[in-house]
């Protein structure tokens, strides 16, 4: 968007008055209990957000991921041999 006509001395300038507005998109680690066979590499990688019981079954941190922790959250679901993870 361009603002309207401004003047600078004896010339005419045009100024740009837009804006960009960056929004903090929060992720979420959603898991397919069909696929996931509890094998744990994502344990590994981020044991802070994901927890195997003593029956074997998966659980997830609830809530967002944090933006300084989506690097180890985007490696867990890459290295999920069943492709049992997503961020959403």
């Amino acid at each position: 968007m361009i603002s309207p006509l401004f003047r600078f001395g004896d010339g005419a300038v045009w100024v740009s008055v837009a804006k960009t507005a960056w929004k903090e998109v929060l992720m979420k680690i959603i898991v397919d209990f069909d696929r996931c066979e509890a094998n744990g590499v994502c344990v590994g990688i981020a044991p802070d957000m994901f927890e195997l019981d003593d029956d074997d079954m998966l659980t997830v941190a609830e809530g967002d991921v944090a933006p300084d922790r989506l690097a180890d959250a985007e490696e867990a679901v890459a290295q999920c041999p069943k492709a049992a993870l997503r961020l959403a």
